[in-house]
Formats: C-alpha cells, structure tokens, sequence
C-alpha cells in the first residue's frame, strides 16, 4: 500500500482551497493532509470539513506571513511515516482520472520525483484565458512552457524546467539530504529540484498527470509576477547549481532595445521581424488552445512578460537584500 502525504500552503480564499480539496477525494481515504495557512486564520468551516477528504489531518497556522519554503520547511517536520509526498497548490485542482495514471508510477523504484503540467482550468474569464495560453508559448516562458502545456505523449526525463510545486510528487527521504530555501518569494522549488538532479534522484514529467489551475484576473497580477519570477530566478542562477543559460534571454531582449539609438534602421528591422513573428506565434497557440479571440492580448502579453521578467533579473544583479541577512 501506498503512503502519501499532501501538503497545501494556503493563503487565499476559501473557495479555492476547497475546490482543491474537493478533488483530492479520487485519493485514497487514509492518506494525511497538512494544510498551513501561511499569514492567515483558516476558516473554522474549513478545518472542521477536513476529516471529509483525509482520515489524517493536521493543521499549521503561521501567524506572520513567512517564505514559501519556510511553511513547506514547517509542514515537512509534520510529516509522518509516509513514502510519498504530493505537493499542490491551493489554487490547482486534479483533473478526474488522476489518481489512476499516477498510482503505478509510485510504485517505480527508479522514480523519486514526478510532476507534471498545470493547464488552464475552465470557466476562466477573458484575461486569465489569455494569460494561461501566453504561458504555454516557448517564446514567452521558454523552456518552462511544460510546465503549463502537455509536452509529448509518454513520460519522460525532467528536470527543473519542467517541474513545479503545484503539481508535485516527491519521494519523503529525499528531503532529510534537502530541505527548501528560506530566503527565496518564489522559485524555491527550482533550486531543490536541481540539487536532486544533482545528485541522480530520478525527476520524470508526464504530461497526462494534468491539474488544473487559476491564473491572474488582471495585468497587475501578470506584472507583479513576471518582474518576481525574474528577480528571483536571477538570485537563483547565483547559486552553485547548474540551470539553463535561457534564463538570461529575456535580459538580453531588453538590452537589444539600446539598438534603438545606436542604429534605429536596424532596430526597426529586428522590431518587424518579432512583431510579425510574435503575431503568428500568438493565433497559432490561441487557435490550438481554443482561445482564437484572445490573441490580441496574448500578442501583447508575450512581450509584457518577457520585459518584466527581464527586468526583475536585472535588478537581482543590481540590488540583493538577501546579502545583508
């Protein structure tokens, strides 16, 4: 038999977290749930509704708002005598049927580590549409775009690029030789993945282990996370591990701008070629999710993000608050 346990850090509505919880159920009954509400007071209804979904239930309640790592640090020293443990995110909800293509898998001894994508989830509003099928384009997320597009049909090596805590399934030893980072907003699990690589754990991605998720309503959200998720990848990159020198890209997009005063010809060359390619890319990928009508956005937002993104790895290489801890 199988022993899992499912860590949820929860920190917004209510109404995400049990529509999270709701599709856990096609798990079996006896496996344990630690739920921490990082920086925030769980709702009482919710924490009486949790021996609905799991027989074991524990509850962590972090009265100050702490780094990601630190409450899945906080939730890992709770963990019991379990083999697996399944780390997804409040807003993300297993597809139907998952439980029966990930169940073999775990039983792999080769296997110590499998994820696999997190798409749209459905009914979403017209931006968030948008937003969810930008995050599938290669030439917006780069090598990421897995993590939010099926890619292939069978399962495969991974790596980091691949792989991330909405969607995640970590054997629990692995965790006495690595714990997550503390310091880091976002992308912690990016630098504990590589340290698993790193020392030969097997990290496989299957593009049918599919959860659904919520994506940002507004361009504020798209902002704020795009200009983080470069910050951070750029501290990151500083550590001694091996990641993709694709993360520099988006910074060397901006610095092709200087070209504008040094030779404006050129730069308005190089600005019709991406502008026509980036308009092909947006349809294509808007038609292939079935999203036609936001390309416009799309287009815009395949731009929008990279910048930022460049940007937030810029000012890492400028500015590191984590140096003065």
């Amino acid at each position: 038999m199988i022993s899992i346990s499912v860590i949820i850090v929860t920190q917004g509505p209510k109404e995400h977290l049990i529509k999270c919880l709701s599709s856990l159920r096609q798990l079996p009954r006896d496996c344990e749930l630690i739920l921490i509400g990082n920086g925030v007071v769980l709702d009482e209804s919710v924490k009486s509704s949790l021996n609905d979904y799991f027989t074991h239930t524990k509850v962590i309640e972090s009265q100050e708002k702490i780094s990601p790592g630190e409450a899945r640090n906080l939730a890992l020293a709770q963990v019991g005598d379990t083999e697996w443990i399944y780390f997804i995110d409040e807003k993300a909800s297993m597809e139907e049927g998952y439980w029966e293509k990930v169940e073999p898998l775990l039983t792999k001894k080769e296997m110590d580590v499998i994820g696999g994508p997190s798409i749209a989830a459905p009914d979403l509003g017209y931006f968030s549409e948008a937003v969810a099928t930008v995050m599938t384009s290669p030439f917006c997320t780069g090598l990421t775009f897995s993590r939010h597009y099926p890619l292939g049909k069978k399962i495969q090596f991974a790596s980091e690029e691949n792989l991330s805590l909405v969607n995640l399934w970590v054997r629990k030893n692995l965790f006495s030789l690595i714990s997550f980072p503390g310091k880091y907003a976002k992308g912690e699990e990016s630098l504990v993945l590589a340290k698993f690589s790193e020392k030969g754990f097997g990290l496989y991605y299957h593009p049918k282990l599919r959860v659904s998720r919520l994506w940002p309503t507004n361009l504020n959200e798209v902002l704020k996370e795009s200009f983080l998720g470069g910050y951070y990848r750029s501290l990151l990159m500083k550590e001694k591990v091996d990641f993709s020198w694709s993360y520099y890209l988006p910074s060397v997009f901006i610095l092709l701008h200087l070209s504008l005063f040094l030779d404006f010809t050129s730069f308005l060359e190089l600005a019709k070629i991406y502008v026509l390619l980036i308009a092909c890319i947006s349809l294509g990928i808007s038609q292939r999710q079935g999203t036609l009508k936001t390309a416009p956005v799309v287009f815009f937002l395949h731009y929008v993000i990279v910048v930022t993104y460049g940007f937030g790895f810029m000012a890492a290489r400028i500015y590191n608050p984590t140096k003065k801890s």
